[in-house]
């Protein structure tokens, strides 16, 4: 009868043993989907990615090296997280690269900024906030379970049987390609779903034409016009948004950081369409500042700008510097461009 309890008891121990090894595999292979997954997706939106680098505050000496660094060193934590004999050291580097984020982060948001965070490449690109450090602290916990589980069962994967483990990161590899087809096929419905009708037939006035005069009421209740904004002697950049508009709100969360960064560089004139009142209550809503106010898209029609979100950049001259751009895509890249004082195209 003790023989008998003492082998359940051993078969017992085995299950529990062979119960815990499946399970850190799987800790270990969800810590190489998160990081194989950013350090390619970085790779494929080098531009994002140098910009979110610069965004975040390094050094523009270094932006181009870290912007490098940071995709290859995920990658290789990707992968040498899953041999038993270096998953330890790659998942101790994963937890300095989440707190490093995470502190960096908390920094932004105490500074009130909230740039772009594209640590998943373009499909993920969105201001951060306090779900980015949540969703930190929740990968920090997953990567420290995989690291403790590592620590305790040294023999893994070894000690699984082939086949199922070469299987399982097989069937992960392929569901990662999956959800990244899937978001991306994401991104590309809301960009057609954002971009105004009229972008196929109109893309703004012609550059160097002369930008055409205005003159608004504004919500703070005094007046605007085109030739008082060039009066601080720097490009104006046009920005049409209007209340109730998605994207529109979007662009409007970023204005501190684009103001800040267009500084000495550009002014940023805002035009709302529709009637005083839901203008004024949308601007003390998303806290924007002064708008202009266009009743029935005047403006908009004179500079072809045809939808919301659209900009478009006027020189010191007073005359088209750019072509319109319609939707916050290219909104964002008219802004970086005017940020950097890069040519836009």
């Amino acid at each position: 009868m003790s023989e008998h309890r003492c082998e359940l008891g051993v078969a017992r121990g085995r299950v529990n043993v062979v119960i815990v090894s499946h399970v850190v595999w799987a800790l270990r292979l969800l810590v190489a989907v998160v990081f194989g997954w950013a350090g390619f997706a970085k790779l494929a939106n080098r531009a994002g990615t140098r910009q979110s680098v610069e965004e975040f505050g390094v050094p523009a000496r270094w932006c181009s090296m870290v912007a490098t660094a940071l995709p290859v060193v995920e990658l290789v934590v990707a992968a040498a997280v899953l041999p038993s004999w270096t998953a330890t050291a790659a998942g101790v580097t994963a937890l300095g690269l989440l707190l490093v984020l995470s502190l960096l982060v908390a920094r932004l948001l105490l500074r009130g900024e909230r740039p772009a965070c594209s640590c998943f490449g373009a499909t993920s690109a969105r201001p951060i906030g306090a779900p980015t450090l949540l969703r930190n602290v929740v990968l920090g916990l997953l990567v420290l379970a995989a690291v403790l589980g590592s620590l305790a069962r040294d023999d893994v994967p070894q000690e699984l049987p082939f086949g199922y483990a070469a299987g399982t990161a097989a069937l992960a590899v392929i569901g990662v390609v999956q959800l990244h087809q899937g978001l991306a096929l994401r991104q590309l419905r809301r960009r057609i779903d954002v971009r105004p009708p009229a972008q196929a037939a109109a893309k703004g006035l012609p550059v160097g034409v002369l930008a055409p005069e205005f003159d608004l009421a504004s919500t703070d209740g005094g007046r605007g016009s085109l030739r008082s904004a060039l009066a601080a002697g720097a490009p104006v950049l046009l920005l049409s948004l209007r209340p109730g508009c998605g994207p529109c709100a979007r662009i409007a969360e970023e204005l501190p950081r684009w103001r800040e960064r267009l500084a000495g560089k550009a002014t940023v004139l805002l035009i709302g369409t529709g009637d005083a009142a839901s203008v004024a209550a949308w601007a003390r809503e998303h806290r924007v500042g002064e708008m202009l106010i266009q009743q029935s898209a005047e403006v908009g029609k004179g500079y072809r700008l045809h939808g919301s979100p659209a900009a478009v950049l006027v020189d010191t001259a007073g005359r088209i510097a750019a072509p319109g751009a319609f939707g916050t895509y290219a909104i964002r890249e008219l802004l970086s461009d005017a940020a950097s004082g890069r040519p836009s195209p």
